[in-house]
């Protein structure tokens, strides 16, 4: 079958979407992260990972073992300019379910961040809060972040080299309070993977933040600090990717993990 999809074939779709459903599929099955009769909330930011991940999960459920339901939430910042229209008429004309949170975090940035701050962690805290607020309501099982490999190595660098800790980001959790579970389907789909998907899929993609130059730069550090020992060592993301998942607490300096001598 061949066709054309935003300048894509679609014979060229469907094999991005095969890879990205082998790696979607093995971590939902290695990390359990669904069940039957499921109720997935998926986080959808209008960025290329977020349309990615709500895509693959539908289409995963019509083809997955057990039977789960997938449905779109966008948390509205209140950025100036910034016009949801074309991410609500997309997902309308693919038949997606879904629910805009409208806030005002963007006012509340200069009122409780100062111009030195990064401002990133404030917005993100606060959308987070509305999402699992939403997730709290009685209909949801799941809440789904699009959270790929690269954002996995970059967090565990950045604790790693400015918090002292050795930490990523965890395929599934509960939240602290007990009242939400999350997962994160793309921790092993890599990031070229998904946005060769969304470049295909031509996703109405939201517009970039007001804030972005006060963005985190340690981040960015990271990302750029992981590109350049791939360059040199091809198997540095491999290796990284693989180092969370193979941990030796044995060998490690916290003693609520290390062996004791008798």
């Amino acid at each position: 079958m061949r066709g054309n999809y935003g300048g894509t074939t679609v014979t060229k779709i469907g094999s991005i979407e095969r890879i990205l459903d082998g790696r979607v599929g093995k971590a939902i099955a290695r990390y359990d992260m669904i069940g039957s009769g499921d109720r997935i909330m998926v986080a959808l930011s209008g960025g290329k990972d977020s349309w990615s991940l709500l895509f693959t999960l539908r289409r995963l459920s019509q083809k997955a073992p057990v039977s789960y339901r997938v449905f779109a939430v966008h948390v509205d910042a209140g950025y100036p300019g910034c016009d949801t229209g074309p991410m609500e008429e997309f997902l309308s004309r693919h038949g997606f379910e879904y629910e805009i949170i409208r806030t005002g975090i963007f006012g509340l940035i200069p009122q409780k961040t100062s111009p030195k701050d990064n401002p990133c962690y404030f917005c993100s805290r606060l959308r987070r809060g509305a999402l699992y607020a939403r997730g709290r309501r009685g209909d949801i099982t799941k809440i789904a972040l699009a959270h790929h490999q690269e954002d996995l190595m970059e967090s565990l660098l950045m604790n790693l080299f400015f918090v002292g800790q050795i930490r990523a980001m965890g395929p599934k959790f509960v939240t602290e309070d007990g009242k939400n579970t999350v997962i994160r389907p793309l921790v092993l789909a890599e990031e070229r993977l998904v946005s060769r998907y969304a470049r295909a899929m031509d996703f109405p993609i939201i517009g970039a933040c007001p804030f972005s130059d006060r963005g985190s730069t340690n981040r960015r550090r990271m990302r750029e600090l992981i590109t350049q020992m791939e360059q040199v060592y091809p198997r540095t993301k491999k290796s990284l990717l693989r180092a969370m998942a193979n941990v030796d607490p044995i060998h490690l300096l916290d003693t609520r993990l290390t062996r004791r001598d008798p």
